[in-house]
Formats: structure tokens, C-alpha cells, sequence
């Protein structure tokens, strides 16, 4: 609906704000009201919703590392490419963590006591409690070469899409 100089990757939604990852390892926090319905255009889309900030998320100090994704519940975890996972809270970062495997996605909620890590490459998801310690590792053979993932708010069921193709599973 709005344009920006950046062009962005990946989202997440917290505390009326959306997080926006960009390509140019980034991330924005853009802040409500963009979700009114008196902020939304009707014809074309504007700059910038009147009342509303984009402003970048960290400070200038923090070096991010290539960032790969993204997902928060509070805090932001950054899902490097260099398979770390580093945990932020008010821009400045709190906790990083090193996984073995190579992910690809991140998923997690407010909602939830875990977050959960792609590796469609190994076929698995990595479960992790938010202090870092690995739970489970959950392998099906369906998830080689998923694109995405999403975890119910139950953490019971995990969905994923691999091509045309949305697929679950329990936990």
C-alpha cells in the first residue's frame, strides 16, 4: 500500500508495529496507526500513512550478521546464514546461539515457549526453548526442499509448504 526507498523480505507483527526486514540487512519498525481503516488509501498508494514512523530498529553501533530471516514475540531473533540465531530485545542484542544444522527459517510467537528453525535441506525442524537450549529435532521426509513453515498456537501441529503443496504434521 506505501512505498519505501527499501525493498523488504520479511515481516513480523508485534506491540501495534510491524518489523520489516529488508534487503539491505536492515530491519525497520514501522509503527501504527498503518493498520486503520482512515490510514489506508483509497486509490493509489502514498509515500507514508499520516501518523506513522518508519524508522530503522537498531542501534547504529550493532552489527547484524547477514541476515537470512526473522521472527519476534517481544524480542527479535535473527536467523543468520551463518546458522546463528541472535535474540534482541529494545535494539541491543541479548543472546546469540550457533546451531549446527543449516536453517533456512525461523518461526516463533508471543504465544509460544519455543522457536522452531527450517532445515529443508536436512528435512527437519530444530526446536529450541527461548534460552537457547535445542529440544527436539523433528525429521520428515516431506520437508526436503520446504519453503516455509508455521507452527500452531498450541505448538502441536507444525504446517509447511513445499511447491503447491501445504502439508502437516504433529509435534
Amino acid at each position: 500500500l506505501w512505498n519505501y526507498s527499501a525493498n523488504f523480505k520479511n515481516f513480523g507483527y508485534y506491540n501495534n508495529a510491524l518489523y520489516l526486514l529488508g534487503d539491505n540487512n536492515r530491519i525497520y519498525k514501522l509503527t501504527a496507526p498503518f493498520l486503520s481503516e482512515e490510514s489506508l488509501p483509497t486509490t493509489t498508494p502514498s509515500a507514508q500513512p499520516e501518523n506513522s514512523s518508519l524508522t530503522e530498529w537498531f542501534k547504529k553501533d550493532i552489527k547484524l550478521p547477514e541476515v537470512a530471516d526473522m521472527a519476534i514475540d517481544g524480542s527479535l531473533y535473527i536467523l543468520g546464514r551463518d546458522n546463528s540465531v541472535t535474540e534482541f530485545s529494545s535494539g541491543s542484542q541479548k543472546m546469540q546461539y550457533k546451531l549446527i544444522e543449516p536453517v533456512s527459517k525461523i518461526f516463533t510467537s508471543q504465544n509460544q515457549k519455543n522457536i522452531y528453525l527450517l532445515s529443508p535441506q536436512e528435512g527437519l525442524i530444530v526446536v529450541m526453548d527461548k534460552a537457547g537450549n535445542t529440544k527436539k529435532r523433528l525429521s520428515h521426509p516431506e520437508l526436503v526442499g520446504a519453503k516455509s513453515f508455521f507452527v500452531n498456537s498450541q505448538e502441536r501441529m507444525i504446517y509447511f509448504l513445499k511447491g503447491k503443496t501445504v502439508y502437516s504434521f504433529e509435534i
